[in-house]
């Protein structure tokens, strides 16, 4: 049995060039655990403790924004496969209306709904009318520099959701794919197999130089737009040029070529490509931790941005190596990582992400005593004492991940249900036709 062939435990099961990859969906639930656990321990302020379990665990759930590079690489992967599929059978790719409207009916509906509820909820400190066109649009993504502000008044660039920021670079990448493909396609067509999967790579190559190039430019040259620049797409184009290369080898492998043999022996063996990317990942942990989150530096100005981000990429396509090459059916972990709680934790990872970073915020003022009080010392500090602006970041980080999980997850499985899957259920047909049967008796 194939994965193609294999019954999927997702409802509307996502597919990439007819292929079904049935233990990518398990990544997402655990990629989106992995972005709370790192988001609590920043709010709580868990990574500054100086006890000693803090001290020990700090350095691994700091590094837990590897989550969001390896969401990267799959987005690019799966997207991009039946472009190159199409392009080395030299068939016509997906319209690119069809794709803009499936992608749109896959992110928007949710994020839409979580701008204007948590908008009416929470209050999102969106500075203008300007910023919430720009959220809804996330024209953030393109230089557009619409600001949020805090309590205090401080305000910067940044999404009303703050973690939409992500959401930002895919949309982007979503609008230049279909263009790269056909660029890459005509750039391949009079050549046979071989010659097309060597334009692919070199194009990849070339792009990926670029996302590097970037980076090096504006971690070495520290220009006043640094900060804005994590919200571009060119920030992250190696990224996503991996996740690409990845779905060039996969579209190569329906065509008749063989993985070499080093690859072939990590495809038949996914707990060792756990291992290598475990051991990646540890020593990315010893380098020191951004003061925030997916930072450029650290608090004492060094920025180890560039090793940290290559060693991500790296350890991103390790990682997933198994659930895209080899036999799907074959290994323990496997089994589990196609198992339906897994995959129906990525199901409803999209409104999980967007809901979790308010519901940790909430969820540490339910539990934290006296945080009425640090709030208002914070909104109003007292006069030469700085540590009142940050004494929110305070909490049980335990009580306030395991409370904020299983409330995010409640939440995500009901947004799903009634938001998403309406319109996940549309992707495969065109809207005309699903007003014309509304209107049939």
């Amino acid at each position: 049995m194939t994965s193609a062939d294999r019954p999927s435990a997702t409802i509307v099961p996502e597919r990439s060039g007819g292929t079904h990859f049935p233990c990518l969906d398990a990544y997402r639930g655990i990629g989106m655990t992995m972005v709370l656990l790192n988001h609590a321990a920043y709010s709580t302020g868990f990574i500054l403790r100086d006890a000693p379990i803090n001290t020990a665990l700090a350095p691994l759930i700091a590094r837990l924004d590897i989550s969001v590079p390896m969401f990267f690489v799959m987005s690019a992967f799966l997207l991009y496969r039946p472009f190159v599929k199409a392009a080395l059978s030299d068939r016509d790719p997906l319209p690119t209306r069809t794709f803009y409207r499936r992608r749109a009916l896959r992110l928007l509906p949710a994020y839409w709904f979580a701008l204007a509820a948590l908008g009416i909820l929470v209050g999102l400190q969106i500075a203008s009318w300007l910023g919430w066109i720009s959220n809804v649009f996330f024209l953030q993504a393109i230089g557009v520099p619409a600001e949020v502000c805090d309590d205090r008044g401080q305000c910067h660039v940044a999404y009303g959701i703050t973690q939409a920021w992500s959401l930002g670079v895919e949309a982007t990448f979503y609008l230049l794919l279909p263009l790269y493909g056909s660029l890459m396609a005509r750039l391949g067509r009079t050549r046979n197999v071989a010659g097309k999967v060597a334009v692919q790579l070199g194009g990849l190559a070339v792009v990926y130089l670029a996302g590097t190039a970037f980076r090096a430019f504006v971690v070495m040259t520290d220009p006043t737009w640094a900060e804005q620049s994590l919200l571009w797409l060119p920030m992250f184009l190696d990224l996503f040029a991996l996740g690409m290369a990845l779905a060039v080898i996969s579209a190569g492998l329906a065509e008749g070529h063989v993985l070499p043999r080093g690859a072939r022996w990590l495809a038949d063996h996914p707990l060792a490509c756990w291992l290598i990317a475990g051991l990646i990942f540890l020593a990315v942990t010893r380098m020191p931790y951004p003061a925030q989150p997916f930072g450029l530096r650290d608090s004492n100005g060094y920025s180890d941005y560039l090793p940290r981000q290559f060693a991500y990429g790296l350890a991103s396509v390790i990682w997933l190596w198994p659930a895209i090459f080899g036999d799907q059916t074959q290994g323990i972990l496997r089994r589990v990582l196609s198992s339906r709680p897994l995959v129906y934790l990525g199901a409803v990872s999209l409104s999980f992400y967007l809901w979790h970073l308010v519901i940790i915020e909430k969820v540490k003022e339910w539990t934290t005593p006296g945080f009425d009080v640090i709030l208002e010392r914070a909104r109003n500090p007292r006069p030469g004492n700085t540590l009142d602006a940050v004494g929110t970041f305070t909490g049980s980080y335990w009580k306030v991940v395991v409370i904020s999980w299983v409330l995010s997850f409640l939440i995500a499985s009901v947004l799903f249900r009634f938001i998403e899957l309406p319109f996940l259920r549309l992707k495969d047909e065109p809207l005309r036709a699903v007003f014309r049967r509304r209107r049939t008796p």
